[in-house]
Formats: structure tokens, C-alpha cells, sequence
């Protein structure tokens, strides 16, 4: 994956987890699932960048 469409896609995962929160709590199931999805996004672009360097 190219690294601009995985900070788009970081971008929109996180706005995602936001909107998320807002509703149900930051602590809550869905808001942690939608954290960890994000999460792994920045390690995928972490290494994209790591390589490249």
C-alpha cells in the first residue's frame, strides 16, 4: 500500500474512532476496536517509511 493512500486511510479511521467515542464512550468495545484499527495502520506506515529510509 502507498504510503498517501495509508494516511488517508489513517485519517479517515481515526475521524471514524472519533465520531465513535463521541457516541459510545471511550472506553467502549467499539471505540477500542476502531483504536486498534488505527493502530495498526500507523505500524503499517512506520515501517513503510522505515524501509524506504
Amino acid at each position: 500500500m502507498q504510503k498517501e493512500n495509508l494516511l488517508k486511510k489513517i485519517n479517515q479511521k481515526r475521524e471514524m474512532m472519533l465520531k465513535t467515542a463521541k457516541l459510545t464512550g471511550f472506553g467502549s468495545k467499539h471505540t477500542l476496536e476502531s483504536s486498534r484499527e488505527v493502530d495498526l495502520l500507523i505500524i503499517q506506515y512506520q515501517r513503510l517509511t522505515v524501509s524506504e529510509g
